[in-house]
Parts: structure tokens; sequence; C-alpha cells
């Protein structure tokens, strides 16, 4: 009876064994075993994302992509003592074109890994021509990505600037990204590449910036946001100064943004949120762990604007005052979310405003990872 499923219902099922997040790496890959059919619609899944679900054996997923270099390529690498070894011939599927998450983190660890299987260790001049040969392999094999994790390392350690790698990341729609420390090439680079992301998380400020340097940043942040289509949700995390331009950028996306998340924000010398209060189809709204300087005036364009349906989460982080009027800074932006709470059915019908506010320390984020996840990717 299985075999009668046609390829679109399986895909389906595989999928939602692939999204379970244990076991599902030999879930799936009893499945690939059935038969022909079934191993069709499983393998693109067992390798959309092979260096997360893998686990120990993700060391062998560098030697398949390698194999996809042609009889010369391998050569340059053995002329400069990459270990080519166990090489497999002939690979029966185009197993990279499947790849649809990088996680620079990830992949990097992996490659660690391989090296020291075969006694390269702290050798940077062979991880170079690794990496320069993964980007390669995705290059050839028409890759196409859909989630991108990278920090600012990534652009060095990859050479992206001199590769072809844009063509791997055009389609790319969720981004996760590091800035830990200024590079105005690699958000350029971004901004021309990437115009199709509707799901984006910047991590700012883990090493000092300048003034100018945190201005320069965040104006390139601004362009990066301004160039997406129909960015949908945003998340910024660590923006000590000069958050304006980003929040100003918004605008550009009124018409397409559900969700934005503040933490660990300075709102200093921003000035009222207008470009925020444009975002009239805004559903979630979140002012968390943190986030500092928040005035009335900044205030104000949101208790003003006609949106509908927007669900507003106010907490305190630890280690921060449990008093939210000291933590927010802005007492009535508190009072504000807190009269929502309270409004019967009626009066939000008529002032087009059901709003919800929870100040709690514990909220569960909607629809993301947990920044805790990500950033201990590269940790």
């Amino acid at each position: 009876m299985t075999r009668l499923l046609p390829p679109e219902i399986l895909n389906l099922v595989f999928k939602e064994i692939h999204d379970e997040r244990e076991g599902r790496f030999s879930n799936l890959s009893s499945c690939a075993r059935v038969n022909r059919i079934w191993c069709t619609s499983a393998i693109p899944l067992l390798w959309s994302d092979p260096f997360e679900t893998h686990g120990s054996s993700r060391e062998c997923i560098i030697n398949i992509y390698l194999a996809f270099l042609n009889t010369d390529e391998l050569k340059d690498l053995r002329n400069n003592n990459v270990p080519i070894f166990d090489i497999p011939k002939h690979p029966i599927l185009n197993y990279p074109s499947f790849l649809k998450t990088f996680n620079h983190q990830m992949i990097n660890n992996t490659i660690y890994s391989w090296c020291e299987c075969y006694g390269v260790i702290d050798d940077d001049i062979i991880l170079k021509y690794v990496r320069g040969a993964f980007i390669k392999v995705l290059c050839k094999c028409d890759t196409n990505l859909r989630t991108l994790f990278c920090s600012t390392e990534f652009v060095v350690e990859y050479n992206l600037l001199q590769s072809n790698f844009h063509s791997v990341i055009t389609s790319v729609n969720k981004m996760y990204i590091d800035l830990k420390y200024i590079d105005l090439k690699f958000l350029s680079y971004l901004s021309q590449a990437c115009q199709h992301v509707n799901y984006l998380e910047i991590y700012l400020g883990l090493f000092p910036r300048t003034s100018q340097d945190a201005k320069v940043e965040a104006d390139n942040l601004a362009t990066l946001i301004r160039y997406q289509v129909q960015l949908q949700r945003i998340h910024i995390y660590r923006c000590y100064q000069y958050v304006h331009p980003i929040i100003d950028a918004l605008q550009h996306q009124s018409g397409s943004l559900r969700e934005v998340v503040f933490h660990q924000v300075n709102f200093q010398d921003c000035g009222p949120l207008q470009s925020l209060a444009t975002c009239k189809y805004l559903e979630h709204l979140e002012i968390g762990e943190g986030c500092q300087n928040l005035t009335e005036e900044m205030c104000r364009p949101l208790f003003d604007a006609p949106f509908v349906g927007l669900h507003v989460v106010l907490y305190n982080g630890i280690n921060y005052s449990t008093d939210p009027f000291n933590f927010f800074h802005c007492k009535e932006l508190v009072e504000w979310a807190e009269k929502q709470c309270g409004t019967n059915e009626r009066t939000i019908k008529q002032h087009r405003i059901p709003m919800k506010c929870l100040c709690t320390n514990n909220v569960k984020r909607p629809g993301g990872i947990h920044p805790h996840h990500v950033l201990g990717l590269w940790s």
C-alpha cells in the first residue's frame, strides 16, 4: 500500500519525521532503505542539514563533498598536503545540491574533526584549502540554501568575497548573523546577495565599537533591511548604540512586517518610533532583557497607531530590576500595554487595538529559535 503513495505525500510524511528533534536521523535513514521511491523522497531531507543530523559520522560527509571535485582540483589539494585518501568515486546522487541550511560554525567544527581524523591539527593553511574546496563544491553543484547561520569570521575564513558563493545564497529566507566585529564588506555582500529574507536575527556588539564604527555598521544593517523584498520577522540583540537607523529602515517593510523583537537594546537618542508605528500589520512586539532608555516621547507614535491584533510582550531578565517602570524607563509604555490587557472586547473592536501584555521573566519566543541556542553555535 505504501508503494502507492504519491511522492508529494511521502515528502510531507518524511518532513514530519525529519522535523522531530530526537532520533530524526535514524528514523528517516530507515525510511530511505525501504525502496527506491522512499529513498528518493528521504535522501534530500537527510542531506538538507547533514552537519546537524549525522552526529559522530559528520566527518565522512566532507569526503563525500570532496568527491564532487574534478581530478585537477583533487590533485591541487594533494599538492598542498590536504589528506585525500577516502574519497568515494562516482557518488550516486548530487548530495551537495540538497543542502538547505548552512551553519558556519557547525561546518567549521566538522572540517576541524575531519582534519584531526587524518592527523592534521591546527594547520591553518590546510584548513583554508578545505574550506575553499567546500565552497567550490557548493557553487559547482548548484546548491540553493534557505537558511544561513554565519558570523563575521565566516567571510574571511571561507574567502567568500573571492568566490561565486552569492549564487548559493540568493534564495536564503532565514538569516542569523553574529557581527562580532565590524565587517562592512560582509554586510554589503549580504545586502546584494540576499534580498528574499523573511526572518532576520541580528547580534551586534560582542566587541566594543567606536561611535563612528557603530554608526556606519547600523547604516549598513539598515541597507540590508531596506533591500529585502518582504521581511516579516526581525530580532535585534546587543545593540548598545545607534539603533535608530535600523528602526527607521523598518518603514520600508511596513506592509509585510509581523514580528519585531528587541533584547539588550539601548534606545538612547532614538527619537519617536514612527517607523515602527507605520508597520500596521505588526502582530508581535517584544521589548525584553536589557532594553533601556525608552521614553514616552519615543513610544508616543506606538500609542497612537491603529494596530490590529498586536501582541505586546514586556518582560524583565535575570539580574535586572523587578520593577517594570524602572526597567523600561517608560512608565507610559507599561501602563499602555497593561491597559490593553484589561480592555473588554467591545472597546478593543472600537479602538482596533486588541493587545495583550505579559510582564514575566519566562516568555516563550513565538516561532523562532531561542537566542541562547543560536549563540551557543558561536561560543
